[in-house]
């Protein structure tokens, strides 16, 4: 390490090592996993406690900062390196460390954790939100965190169309799932971009006193199957999330859901519910009948029920394609 001599002073190191731990001991909504870090979030606070503990005196002014404070964490046990594969050679975002302040060592790190550490202010979503609601007996090959992005919402609602994989999403065929951003343990990790207001239901959960995550509900997690069925694991992880799910779900939470996202999604929607004939509560099936009644589809471009798999036939009341 660079600098040895700059931990020579015990009292300095006891003093860091003690803020460090106190004010990252809990998981917050500015640090929602202090279990798993980044390497640029890990540097960021590391070297956010140092200048506190500068500022007020309480460390010599040549205590070591960024990756010498993460070498020093590592060689005394208490933080190690994640084994990730980047999708880039050398990229500090797929770097990832564990801090073993309260664990056992080398404890499990989960999917989920791991996503949010990936983006502190992103939403778990698609096949990692059906895994998280339990809608999925399928182990999941790839795990998603979506980056919302907020802007005006489209004049006509029922042209709204959901944008959900970057614009080099031709360059690989893998980037239809979104941009790969590393492997863990023979699973992909994927970022996206979705719109806000296709994404309106969202909550946050304490998984455990470290770790914060913020995913999509019940509800808007089937809705997604939809919209991105190849980002869920396929029609027959679709199909039976529906099934598991559907029994749970708020009937209000899926209306109101519909409204913001538009009538394409409210199309397929509807489709679905014949296909696998769901009970539906009266405001959800007044709702899709004032849809019905306030425009005529059969002149609308058809929609595939799920979106990107073709079939051949039609559900002529929403011209809808079936794919089966």
């Amino acid at each position: 390490m660079k600098d040895d001599h700059a931990f020579e002073k015990s009292g300095d190191r006891k003093r860091f090592f003690a803020y460090f731990t106190h004010h990252f001991a809990t998981a917050t909504v500015d640090h929602p996993t202090v279990r798993c870090w980044s390497l640029p979030s890990l540097k960021r606070a590391l070297n956010a406690a140092r200048s506190h503990l500068q500022e007020t005196k309480q460390i010599s002014s040549s205590f070591p900062r960024g990756n010498d404070l993460v070498t020093w964490l590592v060689e005394i046990g208490l933080a190690y390196r994640l084994p990730l594969v980047p999708a880039q050679a050398a990229s500090p975002r797929a770097e990832f460390y564990v801090l073993e302040l309260g664990a056992g060592p080398q404890s499990t790190v989960s999917a989920h954790e791991l996503l949010q550490a990936a983006d502190p202010e992103g939403v778990i979503c698609f096949f990692s939100a059906l895994v998280f609601h339990e809608l999925t007996t399928q182990s999941a090959p790839f795990h998603h965190i979506a980056k919302l992005m907020e802007g005006p919402l489209p004049l006509r609602p029922e042209i709204r169309t959901p944008t959900l994989v970057s614009s080099s999403a031709e360059k690989d065929p893998r980037n239809r799932l979104g941009s790969l951003l590393f492997t863990y343990q023979d699973v992909l990790f994927f970022t996206t971009k979705r719109h806000a207001y296709l994404v309106t239901g969202v909550q946050t959960q304490l998984l455990n006193p470290q770790t914060l995550i913020r995913f999509t509900v019940l509800e808007q997690s089937l809705l997604d199957t939809l919209v991105n069925p190849e980002a869920c694991g396929g029609q027959s992880v679709v199909f039976e999330a529906w099934e598991r799910g559907w029994p749970k779900a708020n009937w209000s939470t899926v209306r109101d859901i519909l409204r913001e996202a538009g009538l394409p999604l409210t199309r397929r929607f509807a489709a679905l519910s014949k296909i696998l004939q769901l009970p539906l509560a009266p405001e959800l099936s007044r709702y899709l009948h004032e849809c019905r009644v306030a425009a005529d589809f059969r002149d609308a471009p058809p929609l595939q029920l799920l979106r990107g798999v073709s079939g051949q036939q039609i559900d002529s009341e929403w011209n809808v394609q079936l794919p089966i």
